[in-house]
């Protein structure tokens, strides 16, 4: 995988947490991020399952086990190349929105197509990120990271029936930089000696 897809991974694994089932949430049981409800035939419930019926799990827990781990790595894997992100080469807005894709699935996708129709790209597909789409935000990488993020928080900030608004804010959109620098090289070797 990526340098991108690492990054992007790194960042995303302390927003995803360990294990939770708490009863006063929307999601279901949960691990690393993994929704069980939207994911029952992720291969690593089995050895979720194997692992409570032998141990007690606490909210958080981050379990010590290599194929559970390694589980958790396929998913991501997989997850990263069928939204399309790995044509995002900005690292960091390959970070911001791999976290708000995994959170948000295709309405992120919406709403990335719709950020990059902005700034003028109409090859869109509504499953995942095109080539033509990343290379628009790419060729714009400092105003599509602002337009990215402004409506990421729009997107959040619309949730008002949701009590974990202020947390998705917090968690996967202020735990990156309000902007950043381009990614376009720009040479300072000159041919002429003067």
């Amino acid at each position: 995988m990526s340098a991108n897809y690492q990054q992007s991974k790194s960042m995303l694994m302390p927003i995803e947490g360990g294990y939770a089932f708490p009863n006063n949430r929307k999601a279901g049981e949960t691990y690393r991020g993994i929704d069980r409800r939207y994911h029952p035939t992720w291969k690593g419930w089995p050895l979720i399952d194997a692992f409570k019926r032998n141990n007690k799990i606490r909210a958080g827990q981050i379990i010590n086990d290599a194929a559970i781990e390694a589980a958790v790595v396929d998913f991501y894997q997989k997850y990263w190349a069928q939204h399309g992100l790995q044509h995002i080469v900005h690292p960091t807005i390959a970070a911001m929105l791999f976290a708000f894709v995994v959170h948000e699935q295709y309405r992120a996708i919406r709403i990335i197509n719709a950020v990059a129709a902005k700034l003028g790209e109409k090859k869109t597909n509504q499953y995942k990120i095109t080539p033509e789409v990343a290379a628009t935000l790419e060729k714009n990488d400092v105003a599509g990271y602002r337009l990215l993020r402004a409506a990421i928080t729009a997107h959040y900030n619309n949730m008002t029936s949701d009590p974990n608004r202020a947390s998705y804010i917090r968690n996967r959109v202020n735990v990156f930089p309000p902007t950043i620098v381009s990614a376009k090289k720009k040479s300072s070797f000159s041919w002429w000696p003067w």
